[in-house]
């Protein structure tokens, strides 16, 4: 069984985006069937080019006084508390986890659960660190699996959503994973494709609330 490194995730997101999934649907970090909560695939850094009309800093970008979470928009509201989403097959779940770090950081893991002989089975469990740059004026995120996977890639805020583009092409598409705040104690996390100009959704998976987190009882 496929398993890709999936972001988030954070919260990715993931994911995020490419993490480890299991099949048959992506999960985030997340993205919604088997691939962890949203988290694209990407490097870092300055040498990344901006999508055309970005210019570095001007998306979320706080002020001097700003409280430093606030950079990651709303995703800053999922942190003390895990949030569990069922995938379309209706087999695959997964539970992701999120606290701050240092005031100015956010730290997310995941744990993805699925049928394996019969039997429900939990054997991905993945780590995510979010930082905010003042140089790209984007969220860029490292995470790791438990299964050996490593990636880093970047997030930035367009409007109310939170957009994980995909740094690499699928066959000849397209792809980004879209996180959106629902409420108090959902979000979601959406699959795209462009097609044309616009952007198709692939996948959904919905997130909801299941209580705050316990450090102490984290695998490790």
């Amino acid at each position: 069984m496929s398993r890709p490194l999936a972001a988030a995730l954070l919260l990715a997101a993931t994911t995020l985006t490419a993490r480890a999934e299991p099949a048959p649907a992506p999960a985030l970090a997340a993205s919604p069937t088997a691939t962890p909560a949203a988290t694209p695939t990407a490097t870092p850094g300055s040498d990344l080019p901006l999508p055309p009309g970005e210019r570095a800093g001007v998306r979320g970008a706080p002020t001097p006084d700003a409280n430093p979470m606030e950079r990651f928009g709303w995703l800053r509201h999922l942190v003390g508390a895990c949030w569990h989403g069922l995938h379309a097959d209706g087999v695959t779940s997964d539970t992701q986890c999120y606290e701050a770090q240092w005031k100015r950081h956010l730290r997310g893991t995941i744990t993805i659960s699925w049928l394996k002989d019969g039997k429900r089975a939990e054997d991905f469990d993945g780590d995510s660190v979010f930082s905010w740059s003042d140089q790209r004026g984007r969220i860029l995120f490292t995470n790791w699996s438990s299964t050996g996977g490593y990636g880093l890639g970047e997030a930035y805020l367009e409007g109310d959503s939170v957009i994980f583009p995909s740094m690499a092409k699928v066959a000849t598409s397209e792809q980004r994973h879209r996180w959106i705040r629902l409420g108090r104690d959902e979000f979601a996390v959406i699959r795209e494709r462009r097609v044309g100009e616009a952007w198709t959704e692939l996948t959904k998976v919905t997130y909801r609330r299941v209580g705050k987190k316990d450090q102490k009882a984290r695998k490790k």
